[in-house]
This record gives structure tokens, sequence and C-alpha cells, in this order.
């Protein structure tokens, strides 16, 4: 059910480029839609039910907001292009700002101040627990540090939607880690949800018009230097100063 929601995300941010645009991206729209039926299939075709919660409610915000995101941060990378290695620490201290944030008011709002103190002083047993290190480890770097960085490469060359319709696609790659790492074996559903989400990819490329790149600040940011230039200049020039002399 989360892949699902998050799945939308392709859909929110392809709506959003379409909206900035002003022009009616077919293509991206077709690949979002085929993205999103692909992981519909591949989670629930299999003979799990939709059954809705009130968690549901918090999850559906995920769409939205990386959605909205890869959308802005796309955005911030075509223009600041060498501030990659910045962005991805900041994600990142962000996004460990909010876990921790998160962890310490739930706890709070269920034990008080007892609650937290007890899950604080449990910390080095937890760390200490067989094998949690290296999958802790990879996690870490590989799958937050290293992706959020490739992410962010990625979004000085191409559109944020071609990124969100990639990340969309995680619920096939893990099926495929499943595969080749624990033995799984694909089903018959899993097979056809995968094979429209990289449908999904294909059309985006094939599917393609012409961008019309927006850029607010550049335009305004050379008609202020054109209108400084002249005052620049006359400033740079000593007025003379007429010597009266006396009769």
């Amino acid at each position: 059910k989360t892949s699902f929601c998050g799945s939308l995300q392709a859909v929110v941010c392809a709506g959003i480029t379409c909206v900035v645009a002003r022009q009616f991206k077919i293509g991206t729209l077709a690949a979002a839609a085929l993205a999103v039926a692909g992981v519909g299939i591949l989670e629930f075709a299999g003979g799990d039910t939709l059954e809705l919660a009130p968690g549901d409610l918090i999850c559906s915000l995920v769409p939205l907001c990386f959605g909205a995101g890869w959308f802005i941060l796309g955005q911030t990378m075509k223009k600041f292009p060498e501030d990659t290695l910045p962005s991805t620490a900041l994600q990142l201290a962000m996004t460990a700002l909010g876990c921790t944030g998160w962890t310490l008011v739930s706890t709070f709002s269920k034990g008080g101040m007892e609650g937290v103190t007890g899950l604080l002083s449990q910390l080095p047993d937890i760390l200490q627990a067989p094998g949690l290190m290296p999958s802790l480890l990879y996690s870490a770097l590989i799958g937050n540090v290293l992706t959020m960085w490739l992410a962010n490469e990625a979004l000085r060359r191409v559109k944020g939607s071609d990124v969100a319709l990639l990340a969309a696609s995680e619920p096939l790659w893990a099926a495929v880690a499943a595969m080749i790492f624990l033995g799984d074996v694909m089903q018959p559903n899993e097979v056809l949800g995968g094979a429209l989400l990289i449908a999904a990819v294909v059309c985006n490329e094939l599917l393609t018009e012409p961008e019309s790149e927006i850029e607010p600040d550049s335009a305004l940011m050379q008609l202020r230097q054109v209108q400084r230039r002249p005052l620049v200049q006359m400033s740079a020039v000593k007025p003379r100063r007429k010597v009266l002399q006396n009769p």
C-alpha cells in the first residue's frame, strides 16, 4: 500500500510540470499513469487487499511531498548545478532531524520523559544487536547518501518528472533483488506490473514534447545588469570643475 501511494509521486510531479509549463505533456502523463498501474498490479493483483486505515492519511502525503519535492529540486539543481553536495547534505540533515523528532515525540506521547530516557539508555544495546550494523550502514550510506547524491546529479541533466518516474519503479527493482539474492520466484502479476513499469519509462522517452524551459530569474537579472551599467560608468567619471580666474 505504501509502495502504491509512493508511486503516485510520478503523477503529482508530471501534473506540476504541465501546470508550470502551461503545456499538456501527453508523454509525461501517460508514462506516469502506466507506472501507477504497474505498481498497482505488482502490489495488489497477487491477492493483497486494499484496506484503508487511519495511517493512510499520513501515507497519502507521501506522493504530494515527494512529487513537489522532485520538481522543486530539479529546478534548483539546474540553477545551481555546482551545489550537488551541499544539497545532499541538507536533505540528509533534514531527514535525520525529522526522523529523530518523530521518534522522540511519539515516545514522549506514550511514556513521557521516562519513555524517552529509557529509549536513550537502550540505544547502546540496540546498536550491538547481531547483524544490525551492516544493514544499518548499508541503509545509511548506500540507501540514503549515495542515492540522494545520484538523484541530485541526475536532476542537473534531466527533468524532475523523469526522476520521479524512476523512483516510482522501486517495487520492480525490489522484486528483482529478491529474486536474485533471496531466490524468490516472480509471480505473473509481478511480471505484468514490471512490464508496465518498463513501458512507462520507454513511453516517457519516446513520447517527448519540445521543452519550454522557464527561467524567471535569468531575464530579470539581465535586465538589471543592463540598467545598472550606465550608472556604474557614470560614477566612474569624475565631474570636471570649472576654475574661475580672477580678472
